[in-house]
């Protein structure tokens, strides 16, 4: 019988959150990644997944099967939830990378702080607003999908995953192809698929880099991820209601982020994280759980 560890249903359930955040407008999977501390793990991954699939296949399958069924469930009431509680989503999202940037800024300070560090931190949070606030702005209206576009959208994709802050939704919608996009999800259309190449291709560039300046400028990088944290957070808090109920729906939804937060802190307080090093080469195929966790039957 096949048995499902905690660390599993774990990975897994960040998966099913970081799908349904990168369909939400304004909401970075980039910077909640980093919330929910996988994000260097992710990195380090993508810089060879080839090599390094035999020894991370028991973490990386869960997030990505995660991923997918998020990114297609959400979107499957995206396009009804635009009309009356998009705010509310996105409150929830803002509420849960709030109350994960205390344990983004203990990592950050892990090997101390300089000045240099809290100068990074400003100047890269100043970029990723200067780059929010260009993807606001309505540069290009497409009344449908070809392939160009569904490049573009791959692209797009890819650079959000890998750089904390910038979302991707907020880039589709001032391109005017987040409602198209979302229709084309929810009727699986098959040109869909074209996305996937570009969207890989970018991640495994910009992952490299990203590790490299993991392994040479620790500290830095991570002050810099922090600034993105907390400059794209402030930016995409929602300004505008509808109504007094609106806003109370919000203020819950917040809330329930910031709970949730705090659950998942508990629980890698309690289990620790998985790193990958756990795992020896060629253990793809051996038993899915350990002895000494607790174990979910399926």
């Amino acid at each position: 019988m096949l048995k499902v560890s905690f660390k599993q249903f774990r990975y897994f359930f960040t998966g099913l959150l970081l799908g349904a955040a990168a369909i939400l407008p304004g909401v970075s999977a980039g910077v909640l990644s980093v919330a929910l501390g996988i994000y260097q793990l992710v990195m380090e991954f993508l810089a060879n997944p080839l090599r390094n699939l035999p020894r991370d296949i028991r973490w990386i399958l869960p997030i990505g099967i995660g991923w997918v069924l998020g990114f297609w469930l959400f979107a499957k009431g995206v396009i009804a939830a635009l009309d009356f509680s998009e705010t509310a989503a996105v409150c929830f999202f803002v509420g849960l990378i709030f109350g994960m940037i205390p344990s983004i800024f203990q990592r950050a300070g892990k090997h101390g702080r300089s000045k240099k560090a809290y100068m990074v931190m400003v100047l890269c949070g100043l970029a990723v607003t200067g780059l929010l606030l260009l993807g606001s702005q309505r540069v290009h209206v497409v009344d449908h999908m070809d392939f160009f576009w569904y490049a573009i959208c791959g692209i797009i994709m890819g650079i959000s995953v890998v750089v904390p802050g910038i979302s991707f939704t907020s880039f589709l919608m001032a391109l005017g192809l987040y409602r198209l996009l979302m229709q084309d999800l929810v009727d699986l259309d098959p040109q869909l698929f074209w996305i996937a190449p570009f969207t890989l291709g970018t991640i495994l560039l910009l992952s490299r880099a990203a590790n490299w300046l993991f392994s040479h400028y620790d500290s830095l990088a991570w002050h810099g991820i922090l600034g993105a944290v907390i400059f794209s957070s402030v930016r995409v808090i929602p300004r505008s209601y509808h109504s007094a109920g609106e806003v109370v729906m919000s203020l819950i939804c917040c809330a329930a982020g910031i709970a949730l937060a705090w659950f998942l802190g508990r629980l890698s307080a309690k289990y620790g994280k998985e790193e990958p090093d756990e795992i020896e080469e060629g253990d793809m195929f051996d038993e899915i759980a350990d002895e000494e966790e607790e174990a979910f039957p399926l």
